[in-house]
């Protein structure tokens, strides 16, 4: 009896441990979420390997450790199936983060804006077609999943042979290719999803994209039509490899969130042999250094130059310029340089803008630009070398990357005196641009010109 007692005794302390063990230990789920708790930002589909296409996202709602995310750009049938044979990436946060926070996928890396990792990336690197794509965001599994947000990049038009006409509503509908998807169940183009596109206009489709952060951002509601809105984009259509005129993330102040530097653009174009390297910010704060990397398989980077911010306090807009000198005298035999911006604050918090390609053989003066006339007022005037002949595509960019023009020309091999003139130039505002040639299988080749 005795022993019998004792025994109930330790029994019930035991239990009693063990139920106080548990009520005191608090497990941390993932967050679960829904339909417009995030919303993209930015895509570059013209990348090649051994540069990753990436994406950027804006988180809207707080979330804790561990919170997993798929992306994929296969597509989502109007069976209510995903079509397979693309690629899916699983998204781990790292840490808590809070809504405003923008995160950037590049391959298999995740980044926070602003600096600093924002978490693991598993599975196979996405690989955005130029010719249209999209990215599903979800939670859960293949065979049930939560659709989280979406963007859509491609424009499908029946009149000129594709199998349907895409649509803000439906998107693609019923096709079913490696470039269509249907808007993905439990989401609304323009409310918690973006397709980027004209209907019935194919000329629409952009390969490169990302929001333009002028709209107010100040609030969740705010951001989250602001950025679903294609009309607050920047979009772009660029030849496979080519390198985007703009960065990703966007670096914008979402949700009342401070940055040490807002990153409009960055460049890199080729000059005869020397390497141009542009970028344009919208706000410093407490800014103090930028560098310039360079890399010659786009992993591997090494700083070439030092810059100091051109303000240390205060909100200030700027452009920076940098030409690297016979970048081929540190590397012979590379086919293809790559660049990419470290932005530096004073405290030491730091982050990278996207990586862009310059091709090797343009350095090696297989194509050049020379006497070009400088400012220009109603003609732009130019010698341009080609190592054989061919329609060129020549294009002026703004600063912030916008085309104001474009036009396509015969060039025969060797040097060619271009003269363009039409009432397209003379209305073109006073400022600087820059001229860009793109040959016929895509390479490129830019110089800065002036508008008086």
């Amino acid at each position: 009896m005795v022993v019998s007692k004792a025994f109930s005794i330790i029994k019930d302390f035991f239990l009693a441990t063990v139920i106080l063990a548990f009520s005191s230990y608090k497990v941390t789920a993932q967050t679960t979420l829904v339909a417009g708790d995030i919303a993209f930002t930015g895509y570059v589909a013209s990348h090649n390997a051994p540069t990753f296409d990436e994406f950027s996202f804006v988180l809207l709602k707080n979330i804790t450790a561990g919170t997993v995310i798929n992306f994929t750009d296969n597509g989502w049938l109007s069976t209510n199936v995903f079509r397979t044979g693309e690629q899916t990436v699983t998204w781990t946060s790292n840490a808590a983060l809070v809504a405003g926070k923008e995160i950037h996928i590049v391959g298999t890396t995740a980044t926070l804006a602003g600096g600093g990792s924002a978490g693991t990336v598993t599975g196979t690197a996405l690989s955005l077609s130029v010719n249209g794509d999209q990215v599903l965001a979800y939670q859960g599994t293949t065979a049930a999943p939560t659709f989280i947000s979406a963007i859509h990049m491609n424009v499908y038009v029946i009149a000129v042979g594709d199998p349907t006409n895409t649509t803000a509503a439906a998107w693609d509908g019923t096709a079913n290719t490696t470039n269509a998807s249907s808007l993905p169940t439990g989401l609304t183009t323009g409310t918690n999803a973006i397709w980027v596109g004209t209907q019935n206009v194919s000329t629409s489709e952009r390969n490169n994209g990302r929001f333009t952060c002028g709209p107010n951002v100040t609030t969740v509601a705010l951001t989250r039509a602001a950025v679903n809105n294609q009309t607050n984009w920047q979009t772009e259509f660029a030849a496979s490899g080519a390198i985007p005129s703009f960065t990703l993330p966007t670096n914008c102040s979402y949700l009342g969130s401070t940055l040490p530097v807002k990153l409009i653009s960055f460049s890199a174009s080729v000059n005869n042999n020397e390497v141009e390297i542009n970028w344009k910010t919208a706000d410093e704060l407490n800014l103090g250094h930028y560098e310039i990397q360079r890399s010659v398989d786009g992993r591997e980077f090494n700083s070439i130059v030092t810059i100091v911010s051109q303000t240390s306090t205060g909100i200030h807009k700027n452009i920076y310029d940098y030409t690297h000198n016979d970048p081929v005298a540190f590397a012979p035999g590379a086919q293809n340089f790559y660049y990419r911006l470290k932005s530096v604050d004073i405290d030491g918090k730091f982050s990278y803008s996207g990586i862009v390609r310059v091709k090797a053989k343009g350095v090696n003066k297989d194509l050049v630009i020379d006497r070009l006339i400088n400012p220009f007022a109603n003609s732009i005037q130019f010698n341009l070398s080609v190592n054989n002949s061919q329609i060129i595509k020549i294009k002026l960019l703004s600063t912030g990357g916008r085309i104001v023009y474009t036009k396509n020309i015969n060039v025969s091999k060797g040097s060619n005196a271009i003269t363009l003139t039409d009432d397209n130039i003379t209305r073109i505002s006073s400022g600087i641009y820059m001229l860009e040639v793109i040959t016929a299988d895509g390479d490129n080749i830019m110089s800065k010109i002036i508008k008086q």
